[in-house]
């Protein structure tokens, strides 16, 4: 188990790969955060869980 909702799994991998995507593509960001499953948010509320998940993760 890993001690997080299935909701809060799916968005840590959509975030991963949303991280991946940005550090391996030339894509906007808005169009890497509907390619990962973020489709009715914009460019700032994306940003804010990445920086979410990354601190998180580190702390």
């Amino acid at each position: 188990m890993t001690g997080q909702t299935f909701v809060e799994y799916v968005n840590l991998c959509r975030i991963r790969k949303g991280e991946e995507m940005i550090m391996n593509s030339s894509l906007p960001i808005t169009q890497i955060a509907h390619r990962v499953g973020f489709n009715n948010i914009n460019y700032s509320t994306f940003a804010a869980q990445i920086s979410k998940q990354t601190l998180d993760v580190a702390g």
